[in-house]
């Protein structure tokens, strides 16, 4: 295996709370109600595109959201990573492995291929 893809958000971060804060803060600066966690749930079933129309956000105000948003997810990125979980990530990340080469073996001899 040459490459390895790690999906770092709901492994060693949980962006969500986060990101609800973040958009929490900012609703009185862009005078929009703040949402509820069940709120941003459903935003998360919608398009990106869908969502600048429900709420008609223009694209200068989308960007200065976006600046907004990046420079307090930035400013305190610190706080999202849980460091307990870190000791935890290599024997996870093992476990993971060995996971995934248990399947693509069981899959290939259910297909009746042999290895390189």
């Amino acid at each position: 295996m040459k490459t390895v893809i790690f999906d770092f958000d709901g492994t060693i971060a949980d962006t969500f709370r986060f990101t609800f804060d973040i958009v929490k803060e900012l609703a009185p600066k862009y005078g929009y109600e703040p949402l509820s966690v069940e709120e941003i749930e459903l935003l998360r079933e919608m398009s990106f595109k869908d969502i600048i129309r429900k709420y008609k956000i223009g694209p200068v105000k989308l960007l200065r959201m976006t600046l907004d948003a990046h420079a307090a997810f930035l400013n305190n990125v610190n706080l999202i990573v849980n460091t307990e979980d870190i000791e935890n990530m290599t024997p996870a990340l093992e476990r993971a492995l060995r996971d995934y080469n248990d399947v693509h073996r069981s899959y290939n001899e259910t297909l009746g291929l042999s290895p390189i």
